[in-house]
């Protein structure tokens, strides 16, 4: 769709896993997919917490496929993801 935006997210954990997701700005198209992105993520052990996490969708970005997530995206977990579109080349 060739789209660039931030969202940004309260999430709260339950000590294993995202218990809660708010969102609290964001493109109202990319904003769906962050949040089901984020309600996927697994944690080790811990206290349950809340903490902010902001997606950044950019375009004209590559970023090598991660090796442990099979995913096109540099991340800061748990706080920032930089989701990348590169342009397509035109002749």
């Amino acid at each position: 769709m060739r789209l660039q935006g931030v969202v940004m997210m309260q999430v709260t954990t339950d000590g294993h896993q995202v218990a809660d997701v708010k969102l609290t700005s964001g493109h109202p198209v990319l904003a769906p997919e962050a949040i089901k992105n984020v309600r996927t993520w697994k944690f080790a052990d811990h206290t349950p917490t809340t903490f902010a996490v902001t997606f950044y969708y950019l375009l004209g970005t590559h970023y090598q496929r991660d090796q442990a997530t099979k995913c096109d995206a540099k991340m800061e977990l748990p706080t920032t993801v930089h989701v990348a579109e590169e342009l397509p080349m035109f002749h």
